[in-house]
């Protein structure tokens, strides 16, 4: 079935940015219990990562990714 969305790019924006802390906020306040978000050095996030069973290389590779961006 095509829709025509085939090849186009749409961007996904609004007016306000929002941080993860307000997105866990609202999460928050939906779920009716506190969902904490914790900012974590990038070598905690690393080793929190690692500990879920990503490879290290991986774990660090996405926990510097989360820094830069």
């Amino acid at each position: 079935m095509d829709t025509g969305l085939h090849g186009k790019t749409y961007e996904l924006s609004g007016d306000d940015s929002f941080a993860l802390s307000d997105l866990a906020a609202t999460l928050s306040e939906q779920a009716g219990k506190d969902i904490p978000y914790v900012d974590m050095p990038e070598a905690d996030y690393a080793a929190a990562l690692a500990g879920t069973g990503l490879p290290a290389e991986l774990a660090g590779f996405l926990a510097h990714c989360d820094v830069e961006a």
